[in-house]
């Protein structure tokens, strides 16, 4: 019995904070943080891979030069 009342307890927990969130209108999850292409990787910045092709030829000049 002290189980069923613990999951009632979390789940009407959980029910009461979902409509909170969805009153106020914070969605902490964006459905472009879920695409197929950067699983689990979050929102990337846009000029992303500008500055990975700076940092790796900063890297290959850095190299060259010793």
């Amino acid at each position: 019995m002290t189980p069923l009342i613990v999951a009632l307890i979390v789940i009407l927990a959980l029910a009461a904070l979902l409509r909170l969130v969805h009153r106020r209108g914070v969605a902490r999850f964006r459905l472009e943080q879920f695409r197929p292409a950067a699983p689990l990787a979050g929102v990337l910045p846009g000029d992303r891979d500008a500055q990975r092709q700076y940092s790796d030829l900063r890297a290959m000049y850095d190299h060259a030069g010793r």
